[in-house]
């Protein structure tokens, strides 16, 4: 029992951790690109209901995205792209901002339900979306936390939070 703990469930080497990385991260670029990008905010792929499902749990676990905000703040890139409304316009935010504080512009402007409202028709809004996804953003990175703690090393989980506290 105690060699669980020390080792996970799932024992791995520093390669391992490597690939798992890699694949974890891969999943993550793949439901931005398809799902997000092409499938629902222009609409140019349609993806299978299970597949999309899956892509919005692996993006609000994983990056604590909700398809809502993120198509919604895409549109409105697009609809003002290199303004001064322009979410992460470099022109108007600078290179530097938008390559370091990317995130902290996307947000800024998640967190804007004028953005939210006007430009997010056609997104999910159903019983997951409204009870799970929406208002615990963090809870699937909490989740994720706990799936890797139990999943992988025990030494490497206690050593995150250490390092976090």
């Amino acid at each position: 029992m105690i060699e669980i703990f020390i080792n996970g469930i799932i024992p791995l080497t520093t390669l391992g951790y490597v690939i798992y990385t890699l694949a974890v991260t891969h999943i993550t670029i793949v439901a931005i690109t398809l799902y997000l990008h092409r499938g629902v905010c222009h609409s140019a792929i349609d993806i299978h209901p299970i597949l999309s499902h899956f892509f919005r749990f692996w993006l609000w676990l994983t990056t604590s995205m909700r398809t809502t905000d993120w198509v919604a703040v895409h549109r409105k890139h697009h609809a003002k792209v290199e303004t001064v409304e322009d979410p992460h316009s470099p022109a108007y935010h600078g290179i530097a901002n938008v390559l370091f504080r990317g995130a902290d512009l996307y947000h800024e402007e998640r967190n804007n339900p004028v953005t939210i409202e006007k430009y997010s028709q056609n997104c999910p809004n159903d019983w997951v979306e409204k009870k799970i996804y929406t208002g615990k953003n963090n809870l699937g990175i909490f989740i994720l936390f706990l799936i890797s703690c139990c999943l992988r090393s025990g030494d490497v989980s206690i050593n995150i939070v250490s390092f976090l506290l």
